[in-house]
């Protein structure tokens, strides 16, 4: 019995992953899929003895039945997963009640047993959580369709994984990743739209490192949707549905389909994202469109955008591009960006200024890819660095604008922004605070002057590539190094480059950077000495002038005595 349940599972999942259908057909055949799994037909002894044995309280044989069986495939059915859901609601409260950090008024409540002939075994510590309810929360898994439950389960891993920092519980922190991978996120794909859901989810995501984060929304993406046939017809409707509001949004009614596209990444945000990306690589006019578009968002779904403009950028390259494309980026003949990558180099750029978006996956993507010597990803930190902060380069120059180069911080500022200025206050600071905070601005100051060689030695001395684009592309690059290192002089301070920033000497013998670039990234400690010896000069000047006038003054006190005592 069990074997043959297995299987029928697995079969079902197998032929909904490889139907194709159209989105009418999709929608019925999904809704109708739904109601035919909530019901337990009468036949089917197995899921009415796991029921019976829910209804009595005997979780250890209803857990010894699940282990048996394919994950999800009992908790799929209605009876099933509501009754387990309120016997895991009513074990979790203790716990929950212990950690919460709501008011005393709001946990003056009980809730009633939902075994009414056994007394249920609460959890109090999370050991007893991980030991007796976790297992079982493991097989309800994308069916935890209480809301209640999915808040509770939230606000209760936020609140452990507060703790982390100082007890350091690693086995603990596993435990919370598998509780949001297996259970957290599906549910919530499965879920009514409802965006506290989805902000609460991300109070609790936020607080892990953005490589774990965005494993986590890869295995959502890819895995987690080939898991049911429910969360097979789900992406496959929202794919749809966001294909068709793509073909209707225009700059006139930016404003109705944003919400349609908000209200839909609360639940699905990588599906959706997904899908506009792939738009956006392919046309151009979308760029200021899906820009404006996306103001209605999450802050989830924030942090998907830049998961998902990472994973376009990461992918791999059709076989089509590579004969005249540099890694299919950057042309051959003419050195410019290739469409897909240029429209997401302008997007990136834009949405980072816009939005308040952690992008330090973005930088550090640059740095490991000019550590492996890929020059063309130096396009997008130059769009991001222009966007950003204004600051632009530029082969024709006026004499004025060379002139104003050697003044102060404000006149450089200016002097270096070539177009009608732009409110780029605050993504500048955000761009500065990005580059501090994760002590980026140094080690992407050398990779750069570093990649000018880099061009030279890889393409020039294998003969692999023409001259004329070597050319363009030293010349790209630095363009960009004089751009990096305008930007980091107008923002960081004096003392950033002095504790920072080695030597000249270390700069040319250790990171054999040419000459003239060790001098322009040393130029701002030449400055700083520089306003140090001026102040010390000034203050010896001063102490001289002073003791000699206390000399004279000495003197003529002297002499005035000498006088009174003559007369």
């Amino acid at each position: 019995m069990l074997t043959d349940f297995g299987e029928s599972y697995v079969k079902e999942i197998e032929n909904a992953r490889t139907a194709k259908k159209s989105l009418t057909s999709l929608s019925s055949d999904s809704n109708t899929k739904t109601k035919e799994s909530n019901i337990i037909k009468s036949n089917n002894q197995l899921l009415h003895l796991l029921r019976s044995l829910l209804d009595i309280g005997d979780l250890d044989h209803g857990l010894f039945i699940l282990n048996h069986l394919p994950r999800w495939s009992c908790t799929s059915y209605r009876e099933i997963n509501t009754l387990l859901t309120k016997i895991l609601a009513y074990i979790v409260d203790p716990l929950y009640k212990a950690n919460s950090d709501l008011h005393s008024t709001f946990r003056q409540y009980e809730l009633e047993n939902p075994v009414s002939n056994r007394q249920l075994k609460t959890v109090e510590t999370w050991n007893d959580f991980r030991e007796e309810t976790l297992p079982l929360l493991l097989h309800l898994g994308a069916f935890c369709q209480d809301r209640l439950l999915f808040m509770k389960l939230t606000r209760l891993c936020t609140h452990f994984m507060k703790k982390l920092s100082t007890n350091n519980d690693q086995q603990q922190q596993e435990d919370i990743l598998l509780l949001i991978d297996e259970v957290l996120l599906p549910s919530l794909s499965l879920l009514d739209v409802n965006c506290c859901l989805a902000i609460e989810l991300w109070s609790l995501i936020k607080q892990f490192p953005y490589d774990i984060r965005y494993g986590l929304y890869q295995q959502w993406y890819d895995e987690t949707y080939r898991k049911t046939s429910q969360l097979i017809f789900i992406k496959q409707d929202v794919t749809d549905k966001t294909r068709a509001i793509l073909r209707r949004i225009t700059k006139d009614n930016l404003k109705t389909y944003s919400r349609q596209i908000a209200k839909m990444t609360h639940n699905n945000p990588t599906v959706i994202l997904s899908v506009i990306i792939d738009q956006v690589q392919r046309f151009d006019n979308f760029i200021l469109v899906i820009n404006d578009a996306l103001k209605y968002l999450s802050p989830l779904a924030y942090d998907i955008v830049c998961y998902t403009i990472l994973h376009a950028l990461t992918a791999p390259v059709s076989n089509a591009l590579l004969p005249n494309y540099i890694d299919g980026k950057m042309s051959r003949e003419t050195a410019t960006p290739s469409q897909w990558f240029q429209n997401l180099c302008v997007l990136t750029a834009n949405v980072l200024r816009k939005y308040p978006i952690d992008f330090t996956a973005i930088l550090n993507y640059i740095y490991d890819q000019l550590r492996l010597e890929t020059t063309c990803d130096l396009y997008l930190l130059r769009q991001i660095i222009t966007t950003m902060s204004g600051v632009e380069v530029t082969s024709a120059v006026t004499t004025e604008q060379l002139e104003a180069a050697a003044g102060g911080e404000l006149l450089r500022s200016e002097a270096a922004q070539f177009t009608a200025a732009r409110n780029v206050k605050k993504p500048s600071i955000r761009l500065k605070e990005a580059l501090l905070d994760n002590n980026l601005y140094l080690p992407l100051s050398i990779i750069i002057a570093q990649q000018r060689s880099c061009i030279v030695f890889k393409f020039g001395e294998q003969r692999i590539e023409h001259l004329k684009l070597i050319g363009s592309l030293y010349d790209q690059c630095q363009d960009t190094m004089v751009q990096f290192f305008t930007y980091l002089s107008n923002v960081l301070t004096t003392e950033n480059f002095h504790h920072q920033f080695p030597s000249i000497d270390d700069l040319v013998l250790g990171f054999h950077l040419q000459v003239d670039a060790a001098f322009q990234i040393s130029r701002p400690l030449f400055n700083l000495n520089i306003q140090v010896d001026r102040k010390l000069r000034k203050i010896t000047t001063t102490i001289v002038y002073f003791s000699r006038q206390n000399s004279m003054n000495f003197e003529q006190q002297f002499l005035n005595q000498a006088r009174k005592l003559h007369w």
